[in-house]
């Protein structure tokens, strides 16, 4: 599972760097959604926050609406972020 999950990490940054290149508006914003998911999954709260928040900038950026699918997924995925933040820690033993 680790090694699946580093690949897709890998796929992710490589679709990111381009779609970064060709200033897309709309399927940027939805990589950086898939991107803060699998933080959330891999425990990365910080960074699924900080996905989320550059997915809502480029959305906005380009016009595209709340009402929109991606807008309703990006409500979504900040609802996810926000029950993230609310589930206990576990705490390392020091």
């Amino acid at each position: 599972m680790q090694g699946e999950t580093a690949a897709a990490e890998r796929a992710l940054s490589e679709g990111e760097t381009l779609l970064r290149a060709a200033d897309d508006g709309v399927e940027l914003p939805k990589l950086l959604c898939s991107r803060a998911r699998i933080d959330l999954t891999m425990g990365r709260h910080d960074a699924a926050l900080a996905s989320l928040a550059q997915a809502q900038q480029h959305a906005t950026a380009f016009g595209v609406g709340c009402d929109s699918e991606l807008g309703r997924e990006i409500e979504n995925l900040r609802r996810e972020v926000a029950a993230d933040a609310r589930r206990p820690r576990a705490v390392a033993d020091g």
